[in-house]
């Protein structure tokens, strides 16, 4: 199993530093969606949106991750930072405020949207910063990988130290 993970995380290294590196701009738009939309996907089913729903759901956040890759292409560096920002600091909300909250109380969301909207906060400003990262790839690797150790790490603590899963419904 260590040794299936390990040879698809370099395999997957290597294609997204091959990406990273030689992808023309608008290549790597279409990747950042592309992954983008993996990840919607798969929220739409933790948010237990189904049929038409779910479909209008990955519609609209693929109309708005389009609309973000146009927008960065046909505007200068300066003109990016407010409408980025906003989603940057809605999702900063989000983590800092909401979501303390949110697992204190121990709310557990019913309302589909809701949990879909919540999806946009984690979801889009990830591909966001993919896309704004990449002027400079020194500082988007770094990031990368300070998540990929802490990724292995919670893994490798897990399997040593743990006894429950901290979510067992995911």
């Amino acid at each position: 199993m260590l040794r299936q993970r390990v040879i698809t995380a370099l395999i997957l290294l290597a294609l997204f530093l091959a990406a990273l590196f030689l992808l023309p701009q608008t290549g790597w738009m279409a990747l950042v969606i592309l992954i983008v939309m993996q990840g919607t996907v798969e929220w739409s089913y933790l948010a237990r949106l189904q049929g038409v729903a779910a479909q209008s759901y990955w519609w609209l956040t693929l109309a708005l991750m389009a609309g973000f890759a146009w927008f960065g292409a046909n505007h200068a560096a300066q003109q990016l930072l407010s409408p980025h920002l906003v989603v940057y600091v809605l999702s900063l909300l989000l983590w800092l405020v909401v979501v303390p909250v949110w697992l204190g109380l121990g709310w557990e969301v019913r309302n589909p949207w809701l949990m879909a909207g919540v999806g946009w906060l984690v979801i889009s400003p990830t591909g966001l910063a993919l896309m704004d990262l990449r002027d400079d790839p020194k500082l988007l690797l770094g990031i990368m990988l300070l998540v990929w150790v802490a990724d292995i790490a919670a893994y490798f603590s897990g399997r040593k130290f743990g006894k429950r899963k901290l979510a067992p419904s995911i």
